[in-house]
């Protein structure tokens, strides 16, 4: 009887989604909320993936829960699938209640080669005073912050370790 729930639901929730098409629809803030597959739009594959996740069917790994995470509440669920999908659909344009990215507040940015193939060790200093009290993500991966260096450093991909993907959110 589960199983069968479980799939009236996804048809119920998918079934719309391909009457309107694929639709891609380019997001333009610095974290890609919606964004969940990282491939530059919000579109019914992000949808799936939130879905599988919320029925525990899949797990997300960090960076895409960044993503995922939509109304910002913390938890990946039916609030932030609805929003996706409506999203996809264009039946919003934003989502409601995200942190505003502080980018501005960059000081400098570093890249050097990672230990990882592919991956790039990044470094985000501040010109704030109090840097702790921030979060640093590139291209949504977080970077850890270290009072040794007075920044946040991290391994991203290298095809993301750009300025442009920096996102500073205040906590």
């Amino acid at each position: 009887m589960r199983k069968r729930n479980v799939r009236l639901i996804i048809t119920l929730i998918i079934l719309p989604l391909f009457v309107f098409g694929f639709l891609n629809i380019p997001v333009a803030h610095a974290l890609l909320y919606g964004d969940v597959n990282d491939d530059g739009f919000v579109n019914i594959q992000d949808v799936v993936l939130v879905m599988q996740h919320t029925l525990d069917f899949e797990k997300l790994a960090d960076y895409q829960k960044l993503h995922a995470d939509v109304n910002n509440d913390g938890i990946i669920n039916i609030f932030d699938l609805s929003l996706i999908m409506q999203k996809t659909l264009g039946l919003v344009e934003g989502f409601p209640g995200l942190p505003q990215s502080e980018a501005d507040l960059v000081k400098e940015f570093l890249v050097a080669d990672g230990i990882a193939p592919g991956k790039k060790l990044v470094v985000v200093t501040l010109t704030v005073s109090d840097p702790q009290n921030y979060r640093v993500y590139v291209a949504g991966e977080t970077l850890v912050y270290s009072a040794a260096v007075a920044g946040f450093s991290g391994e991203v991909r290298e095809k993301n370790a750009l300025q442009s993907k920096v996102a500073v959110l205040k906590r």
